[in-house]
Formats: structure tokens, sequence, C-alpha cells
């Protein structure tokens, strides 16, 4: 493994673990899969969103493709190195 593969998993790792953090910060809305079973979801409730609910799901999509570009990157350059 050379410098630039070390640096990228550790930058990896560092966002993948600030994913989980920031998902299991969000609210819950709904009921989930068992709502959806039952049809008792809320689906169509038109619940205004708080500013942190706004900016955890941006924090969320822009950190999972900080991880999609990033291990990209890894499997591109540890496909070059060997």
């Amino acid at each position: 493994m050379d410098l630039l593969q070390i640096i990228l998993t550790i930058i990896l790792l560092v966002f993948s673990v600030l994913l989980v953090i920031i998902i299991m910060l969000q609210t819950k809305r709904g009921e989930g899969l068992g709502g959806a079973v039952t049809g008792q979801s809320n689906f169509y409730n038109n619940q205004k969103k708080s500013g942190k609910d706004v900016f955890l799901k941006k924090a969320t999509i822009v950190i999972s493709l900080i991880c999609l570009v990033l291990v990209v990157l890894l499997n591109i350059f540890g496909f070059i190195s060997q």
C-alpha cells in the first residue's frame, strides 16, 4: 500500500463514521416499513421540517457522495498499483 492509498483509506474511514453519526442524529418520521405494510403510513403528512432536519439531510447527501468518490478513487489507485 502506498501513501496515497493509506491517506484515502483514513479519510474514507472518518467520513464513514461521520455519515453514521449524522444518520443517527436525524429525527424519525413516519412509521417506517411497519406503517407501510399496515397502511398506516404518514407519507402524505405535510409537516414542516425544521432547519436541523434540512441541514442533516443535505449533509447526509454530501457526505455520501464524498464516500462514493473516495471508494472509486481507492479502487482505481488499487488496481493501478498492482
